[in-house]
């Protein structure tokens, strides 16, 4: 998920909160069927503005 973040965000997920989103994410993905759209979505909304 990490690369998932990378890529939507344009920059590595190194602060508490990042690691933290990106652990929740990892989360929703293995709980949620394994949809890789919900991972690229939640992305997105994770890093706007950024």
């Amino acid at each position: 998920m990490t690369k998932v973040f990378q890529a939507v965000c344009f920059r590595a997920p190194v602060s508490a909160a990042d690691l933290a989103t990106v652990g929740t994410i990892t989360s929703s993905f293995t709980s949620g069927g394994y949809n890789l759209k919900t991972v690229f979505q939640q992305s997105a909304a994770a890093c706007p503005g950024s």
